[in-house]
């Protein structure tokens, strides 16, 4: 039996008063592939259709743009809108939910490969030996995993306006990656970096849009992002040593 799927490292974020593009990972038996064809619809926190049967433009990853006069300004922000995207695969029709956030902005990852070498210099040596060019791929997963991460805690990334409090913690979740993939020489980098990754996040504080106006103010400075009780179950399943 085909085995298909979709990839999904976040919900979708919705930027108020601007043209979004909203983009979908389609795979069969886990390979990327096109859709034959498909459609999207956009619902709010009442159910009610934004967008209906919208045609999206099929590819590996097949991409739909909402108009901004679908998410004007005038329009309040939610967390509760739903994507649903209908793909042709192989003659099937596959739906496919998700969560959408309309929002007033978004942060984005803030390093890139020399922030890495920069706390490693092995760095340069597995870049000449692995297949991942600059490790685009691993920078973007830890990113993913990070806001995955935060939104588990009970934290909606979009209202962290101050996206550089992050930039720490994503480059040692970055290096935990890179080098529990890199072999038994590394395990002991891996370890080190998952426990730096740990403290960052519990030691990360953000100013968070707690009212969603899109400003800064002094009540919203300096909170804490991760609940306290997150970290305080016991010790940590070094889970890359197979523990």
């Amino acid at each position: 039996m085909t085995v298909v799927s979709f990839k999904q490292p976040h919900p979708a974020w919705l930027i108020r008063g601007q043209d979004n593009i909203t983009s979908l990972e389609s795979f069969s038996d886990g390979v990327a592939v096109p859709p034959d064809s498909g459609t999207y619809m956009l619902t709010d926190e009442t159910g009610a259709e934004l967008v209906s049967a919208g045609v999206i433009s099929a590819g590996t990853t097949s991409t739909y743009t909402v108009p901004a006069a679908t998410v004007p300004t005038t329009r309040n922000l939610s967390w509760y809108w739903v994507e649903r995207w209908a793909v042709v695969i192989d003659g099937v029709t596959h739906t496919f939910r998700r969560p959408a956030w309309h929002v007033y902005g978004r942060i984005y990852p803030g390093i890139v490969v020399d922030d890495l070498i920069d706390l490693e210099d092995c760095l340069v040596r597995l870049l000449e030996t692995g297949r991942d060019p600059e490790f685009k791929r691993k920078i973007q997963a830890a990113w993913e995993y990070l806001i995955r991460k935060l939104i588990a805690m009970g934290q909606r990334p979009p209202r962290i306006l101050n996206g550089d409090c992050i930039v720490d913690a994503h480059r040692f979740v970055a290096l935990w990656m890179i080098f529990n993939g890199a072999g038994p020489t590394y395990q002991e980098k891996a370890g080190t970096y998952y426990e730096l990754a740990r403290d960052a996040l519990k030691d990360l504080r953000a100013t968070l849009d707690f009212n969603d106006d899109g400003r800064p103010d002094s009540t919203e400075e300096g909170q804490g992002v991760v609940p306290a009780y997150v970290f305080s179950a016991g010790p940590v399943n070094r889970y890359w040593r197979g523990e």
